[in-house]
């Protein structure tokens, strides 16, 4: 009796413990189950953070400007205002699904330009889809220097240092000079560069040639010395089209063509003439080919001539003109602005601008002076006309 009873607490106890263990089984699979849905929203979670990054990737390739809601900071933005911000349709955010726009500007007639310039037309040629086509500018020397100089003003930081003959951008991003660029094209898009230096060279000279004979201007130039020193020479490019007169007066006086005057019996040349007068941040001027002091010259049709037209602007650094008396009074004396001078727009005829000797200027410039006038002899030792043929 006692055995039939002890046999039946026993199969109760280990019904109890069944019960407790399939209780205990039940508990841990439901905390498995809510672990795995926790971690699902974790990681649901964390790839909206990732899309938004993607987002703000996408736009920055793009090269365009994020605007987030001036209402809210940026930290109180949910996915849904990620949408809301001002991006295309994402669909792939590889930089291929986006048009490289390059750009480069550089001296023209120097040889890591022109690399820069033929492998950036390469890259178009191959793949138009992905490269778009390419914005290329080649400067003269002068307008090069001006560039170069607000470039690195306006971009700042390490680009103070930046010495290179061209400057390359992607989507707006700086790359570096011409050497940077080619290997940016290398490594991105397998650009191969087969081209020998010796056709660089031919290729240079004919650029700079023919970007100067397209504008058919006619080009002089001076050569400077100081105190009997030579510094360098002057290229300017005179402006035939707008004011034929006053650029005729201005090279017939650089080449001597004319001979001597028949009214003074002086020689109308700037030849071994003074540059006697160098206003500060302001314009240097010469031509008085009489006395060497700023009271004297002719014109090579007469003593003076009439104003031509005042269309073209003292708008920068190196704009040539003619200085004067009054109106209708334009001999042989001309000035070269040192800086940016609206307000001689409608007083004075500008006819040219200086396109090479950056350092030429710089160096009668710099020049100390008494009263604006120097206190060594800046002399124009030689000067003439520039043919420049193929």
């Amino acid at each position: 009796m006692w055995t039939m009873k002890k046999k039946s607490q026993l199969e109760d106890g280990m019904k109890i413990l069944k019960k407790e263990e399939n209780k205990e089984r039940k508990q841990k699979e439901d905390q498995q189950k809510e672990e795995k849905e926790n971690g699902k929203k974790k990681k649901k979670k964390k790839k909206t953070c990732k899309c938004y990054g993607e987002v703000e990737k996408v736009a920055a390739l793009s090269n365009m400007e994020v605007q987030l809601s001036p209402y809210r900071p940026h930290s109180q933005l949910s996915h849904s205002s990620v949408v809301a911000l001002q991006i295309p349709s994402l669909r792939k955010t590889t930089m291929d699904t986006v048009p490289q726009k390059i750009e480069i500007f550089g001296l023209i007639n120097d040889i890591s330009f022109q690399k820069a310039r033929f492998c950036a037309e390469d890259l178009h040629k191959k793949d138009p889809n992905v490269i778009s086509d390419p914005i290329i500018k080649g400067m003269l020397e002068f307008e090069w220097d001006l560039f170069i100089d607000a470039k690195k003003k306006e971009l700042r930081g390490e680009s103070w240092a930046f010495d290179e003959k061209a400057i390359c951008f992607a989507n707006g991003h700086l790359i570096g000079g011409p050497d940077d660029f080619v290997c940016w094209a290398q490594e991105k898009y397998n650009y191969e560069e087969y081209r020998p230096d010796a056709l660089y060279e031919t290729l240079r000279e004919e650029a700079y040639k023919s970007h100067l004979n397209s504008k058919k201007h006619d080009y002089v130039y001076m050569d400077i010395s100081i105190s009997h020193e030579y510094v360098g020479r002057l290229v300017f490019e005179l402006f035939t089209d707008l004011v034929p007169k006053t650029c005729e007066n201005f090279k017939a006086l650089c080449t001597g063509e004319k001979g001597k005057s028949s009214e003074t019996d002086h020689t109308l040349s700037y030849k071994n003439t003074l540059l006697h007068r160098i206003v500060p941040n302001g314009w240097v001027q010469g031509g008085d080919f009489v006395h060497g002091r700023g009271n004297g010259g002719e014109s090579i049709y007469g003593a003076v001539f009439e104003d031509e037209n005042f269309a073209m602007k003292h708008s920068r650094r190196g704009i040539l003109g003619m200085a004067n008396k009054g109106r209708h009074t334009n001999g042989s004396q001309f000035y070269i602005t040192l800086q940016p001078a609206p307000w001689m727009d409608t007083k004075y005829v500008a006819f040219g601008q200086v396109i090479e000797g950056t350092d030429t200027l710089k160096a009668i410039e710099e020049q100390e002076t008494m009263n604006e006038r120097p206190n060594k002899d800046i002399i124009i030792t030689d000067c003439g006309a520039c043919v420049y043929e193929f």
